[in-house]
């Protein structure tokens, strides 16, 4: 996910891709045309990011003592 869509989750994990992370989250990413002529035809070449890593950071943030507020709780659950 691009920094800038951050704001989509809860705000204590903008602190990873910000500071912890932050060569996993560039601003500006490279395209491959493959051949191609036209800019929505190339592939959008998004860095893989260190899952370990992130699940290391994300420990660390409840460690620290982060809770989900309840409408982060809601909105991770499926509702029909």
């Amino acid at each position: 996910m691009p920094l800038k869509s951050f704001h989509l989750i809860p705000s204590q994990f903008k602190a990873i891709p910000e500071h912890r992370m932050k060569d996993s989250y560039p601003d500006d990413f490279g395209v491959d045309l493959n051949g191609k002529t036209m800019a929505y035809e190339a592939i959008v070449l998004i860095p893989f990011v260190d899952e370990a890593k992130l699940l290391e950071e994300e420990s660390a943030l409840y460690k620290g003592g982060f809770k989900l507020k309840d409408e982060d709780k809601i909105r991770n659950t499926i509702a029909f």
